[in-house]
């Protein structure tokens, strides 16, 4: 008999985002030929003509209430041991990573590391987002059980969760708010959404005590629109596994021979297991009602309208670093064997960027990286880094 029930909490980085999920067995296929002015790594032309694109418990977080999101530091490539706070340099700049629907903050570890080796003089803030690694819907935000709802789970509701966090180290005014964020899948959409809140929430011109908005917004493989079906399937099938479950071993032949999941999932799935509190077997480290609710919160967001409207105040804030205005740029980076990148996404997104004023320096560039699916940051890091270190050469 199963002891101590809990509600079924549950984790899958692969499927970091409702678009995400999407299984490279599923990407074979060509869907269309486009011929569009997109940055591809490892190409210098402008223009590409391409036939194949569409087809926890860390150290240095903070946890407890008061809506303080559960994160983590790292400086020149180390993770900060002395726990949570402030940035470890008050003088040095900060860029924000969030990780996929069921991921956590150490997906994104690698990325961090590399970056802020590339360039000392940067801080990353990983973030456990709401309901996912070591961040309690219920305990660390303060919801009782009562508005824990599936449908108090947004993408807007994240977008809040973070800004308080950033408030709440201290990073706030033009020289000590973030100066990037990072979000991968459904931690780009909250990315989007943060950047779009700072700059519609307040004056022109906030003053110091305010989150400033961050120079540049990087987004990583999150495709507007619905999430994809098999995100629903994975999610839905993990759902159905009686909790707790004896070993990691019993979890992958529940996953692959009963309920047919995909061998690299379940093994995945097996890393986001902790020890059931009644001794006995494991439950999952993430809360699925959460990962429902923002899951049906994708549609709702009109993610083009929230970046035309960023583009709509591309020029209007003092940027703190002495050169003028802060220019809020969204760099939208996409998986070559992500077929959910269809050519009317890209049209839309292309033409916000070609519309954009000052039409020589556009504040939405969108960047191809060929060879990667949907985990980017896993796939071509290298080709990641190569945008990340260059965009924030300057920071």
């Amino acid at each position: 008999a199963r002891c101590c029930p809990t509600p079924l909490l549950s984790t899958y980085r692969y499927f970091a985002a409702p678009d995400d999920s999407l299984d490279d067995s599923t990407m074979a296929t060509p869907v269309a030929t486009v011929t569009s002015r997109i940055r591809v790594r490892g190409h210098h032309s402008a223009s590409l003509r391409w036939d194949r694109f569409f087809a926890s418990k860390s150290a240095g977080s903070a946890s407890g209430s008061g809506g303080i999101l559960h994160h983590e530091w790292i400086s020149e490539g180390k993770i900060r041991k002395d726990g949570p706070g402030a940035p470890p340099d008050t003088d040095s700049r900060t860029v924000v990573f969030l990780h996929g629907l069921l991921g956590s903050g150490k997906n994104l570890r690698m990325p961090a590391k590399r970056l802020t080796q590339a360039h000392p003089n940067l801080n990353a803030l990983l973030i456990d987002l709401r309901g996912h690694g070591n961040t309690s819907a219920s305990d660390t935000l303060g919801l009782a059980s009562s508005d824990a709802t599936h449908h108090s789970h947004t993408l807007q509701s994240c977008a809040d969760d973070v800004v308080r966090t950033v408030k709440h180290l201290g990073m706030v005014g033009p020289s000590h708010s973030p100066v990037g964020i990072v979000g991968h899948s459904f931690g780009g959409r909250t990315a989007l959404q943060y950047v779009h809140s700072l700059l519609h929430s307040s004056a022109d011109h906030p003053d110091d005590d305010d989150v400033h908005p961050p120079l540049s917004t990087y987004i990583l493989d999150a495709v507007p629109g619905h999430a994809h079906a098999s995100v629903a399937d994975v999610v839905d099938k993990v759902s159905s596994v009686e909790m707790p479950i004896g070993s990691k071993k019993e979890l992958i032949s529940e996953l692959m021979e009963k309920r047919g999941v995909d061998e690299d999932i379940a093994l995945w799935m097996t890393t986001n297991l902790v020890k059931s509190p009644c001794g006995q077997g494991f439950d999952w480290t993430f809360d699925l009602d959460v990962a429902r609710g923002i899951l049906d919160d994708f549609p709702k967001q009109h993610f083009v309208e929230l970046a035309k409207d960023v583009g709509s105040k591309y020029v209007t804030y003092p940027d703190g670093l002495g050169s003028g205005m802060r220019k809020s740029k969204i760099e939208i980076v996409m998986a070559g064997k992500n077929k959910a990148w269809t050519p009317s996404v890209i049209e839309q997104l292309q033409g916000l960027r070609e519309s954009s004023l000052p039409s020589s320096d556009p504040f939405l560039n969108l960047h191809l990286l060929p060879d990667a699916g949907h985990n980017v940051h896993v796939d071509d890091l290298e080709g990641l880094m190569l945008l990340l270190e260059d965009g924030f050469r300057f920071s």
